[in-house]
C-alpha cells in the first residue's frame, strides 16, 4: 500500500512538473540594429497618426505553407495528423483576429529526416522545403528547434529588400516544436499558441519584456505594452485570475499577462494590443514595400 502510494505521489509530482516547468519558449534572434532603427521611425509615424485620431489598418490574407518534419514518420516522431494541422491554423487565425491579418493554408508537406527533425541543418532544410514569396508564411514543425527540447520555437524578423535565394529569404519563417501544436506533448504550451507568438515575430513584434525595466531602452518600442521583466520561474509563466503583477514598479502599467509576445502558459495568451497591431501594419509595408496604407478613425 505504501509502495503504491509512493508511486502515485511520484507520478503526480512528475505530471505537475511537466505541466508547470518553465519553457525557454522562444529562440528568435535579437532584432538587428537596422530593424530597431526602422521601428523607432515607425513609432513616431504611428504617434503622429494618433494625434490625428487615426490608426493604420490592414486587410491581408497571408498564404501559408506548413512543413512537417518527423524523425521516423510516426506520430510520436512528429508526423502529426492533418486534423492537428487544421486545428493549428484555426488557433493562429483566432490569435490574429482583430489585427487585419489572417492566414490561409496553401499546402502541407511531410518529410522524414532525423537530422532535420532535430534542426541540425536549418538552411539546407529550408532551401529544400520553403515555398512562395517573401510575403508568404512558412511554418516548420519538428522535434527540437535549434536542437533543444526546451525551446518551443523561433522565427525571423522581416528584412527589407530580401532577395529570392538570399539567406534572409531562405531562413524566413518560423520553426516550432511539434508538441506545441493543439493537443501536443508540450505541457502547458500545447494549445497551439507558441505558433501565434512566433508569427508575431514574423510580423516584426519584439518581446514585451524587451529591455526589461530599463526605461532608456525603449522596450519593445510599442506605446501601450507596459515594461516588465522577463519571466524566469515557473510561477512567472502563470496568470493568476485577478492578479496585478508589476515587475517594473517604477514604470507605468502592470505586466501584460495575456499578451502573445510575453512568455506565458498557452492558457494565458489572449491579445495583441492596438499599438502592436499598428506596428504589424507598419512592418508589413517594411516587408512588402508595394503594400498600400489605409487608415481608420480611432473609436
Amino acid at each position: 500500500m505504501l509502495h503504491s502510494l509512493a508511486i502515485s505521489s511520484l507520478v503526480a509530482l512528475t505530471t505537475a512538473l511537466a505541466v508547470d516547468k518553465p519553457l525557454d519558449v522562444c529562440g528568435t534572434p535579437p532584432p538587428s540594429e537596422g530593424l530597431v532603427d526602422a521601428v523607432k521611425e515607425f513609432r513616431l509615424q504611428e504617434q503622429e497618426l494618433r494625434t490625428q485620431g487615426l490608426v493604420a489598418q490592414a486587410n491581408v490574407v497571408v498564404d501559408t505553407y506548413i512543413h512537417i518534419i518527423s524523425s521516423d514518420g510516426t506520430p510520436q516522431g512528429g508526423n502529426v495528423s492533418d486534423d492537428i494541422v487544421r486545428k493549428q491554423i484555426d488557433v493562429l487565425n483566432q490569435g490574429l483576429s482583430g489585427t487585419g491579418f489572417s492566414v490561409t493554408l496553401k499546402g502541407v508537406d511531410r518529410t522524414v529526416n532525423a537530422a532535420w527533425a532535430n534542426d541540425r541543418s536549418e538552411v539546407a532544410m529550408k532551401r529544400e522545403l520553403r515555398k512562395g514569396s517573401y510575403k508568404d508564411l512558412n511554418l516548420y514543425y519538428l522535434n527540437a528547434p535549434q536542437g533543444s527540447a526546451s525551446i518551443g520555437g523561433y522565427c525571423y524578423f522581416p528584412v527589407q529588400g530580401a532577395r529570392p535565394g538570399s539567406e534572409s529569404f531562405i531562413r524566413d519563417g518560423c520553426v516550432m516544436q511539434f508538441g506545441s501544436m493543439p493537443g501536443g506533448s508540450l505541457g502547458s504550451n500545447n494549445l497551439g499558441k507558441v505558433t501565434v507568438h512566433e508569427v508575431g515575430h514574423w510580423f516584426g513584434l519584439f518581446h514585451t519584456f524587451q529591455g526589461g525595466c530599463d526605461a532608456s531602452s525603449g522596450g519593445d518600442q510599442v506605446d501601450d505594452t507596459p515594461a516588465h521583466a522577463a519571466p524566469r520561474t515557473a510561477s512567472d509563466y502563470q496568470c493568476p485570475a485577478g492578479s496585478n503583477i508589476d515587475t517594473c514598479p517604477s514604470l507605468p502599467g502592470s505586466d501584460p499577462l495575456h499578451n502573445y509576445m510575453s512568455y506565458r502558459q498557452d492558457r494565458c495568451y489572449t491579445e495583441f494590443t492596438q499599438g502592436q497591431i499598428s506596428r504589424m501594419v507598419s512592418l508589413w509595408r517594411y516587408r512588402d514595400p508595394s503594400a498600400g496604407l489605409s487608415t481608420a478613425s480611432i473609436n
